[in-house]
């Protein structure tokens, strides 16, 4: 006996909810990323602490407020990507965007984070830079794994990629003073 329905749009069928089951993954996924984002923009610039050592030569701070006010801009355009369109229609838009905007603009914090190395920060602010970077290559990361799944068409890196949310999550805690 022969199915009435043909085997090609069972194969369809399925494949959609597949795909339909990553979306919904990587949706829940972007909206606990788009929380992790560091505090406003004083408390990111120096943290809570009002006691911050002084700079040595004002010219330090001012290059030291440049770098991080194009830094917030970077963060802000790359949790820019979310929520990450995973359907047939939108995932090649959606890859497009994680490589191009996501981990194209994560990496490019990191070496302006970089460029900080080369005056002379406070002490405590050496420390919050580097608390940066390692937010900046979590997310970094993260990208570059949701970028494989969507793929990929995959939902085996579902718990990594929670995991990285998770610690992107507690990242800013600490860099929130919490």
């Amino acid at each position: 006996m022969s199915s009435i329905i043909p085997k090609p749009v069972i194969y369809l069928t399925l494949g959609c909810i597949v795909l339909f089951s990553i979306a919904i993954g990587v949706f829940v996924y972007a909206v606990k990323a788009k929380r992790a984002v560091p505090g406003s923009f004083n408390s990111t610039l120096y943290g809570k602490s009002d006691e911050v050592e002084p700079f040595n030569k004002d010219t330090d701070k001012k290059e030291y407020e440049r770098v991080m006010t194009e830094y917030l801009s970077l963060t802000t355009m790359a949790n820019g990507i979310y929520p990450v369109d995973t359907t047939l229609v939108g995932r090649e838009k959606a890859m497009s965007n994680v490589k191009d905007i996501g981990i194209y603009y994560w990496t490019r914090n990191l070496e302006i984070l970089d460029d900080l190395k080369q005056i002379d920060l406070p002490k405590q602010l050496v420390a919050r830079v580097q608390l940066f970077k390692e937010y900046c290559q979590l997310n970094k990361e993260c990208c570059e794994l949701i970028y494989k799944a969507v793929d990929e068409h995959s939902t085996a890196y579902d718990e990594k990629i929670e995991a990285y949310f998770t610690r992107i999550d507690a990242k800013v805690k600490v860099i929130n003073g919490g």
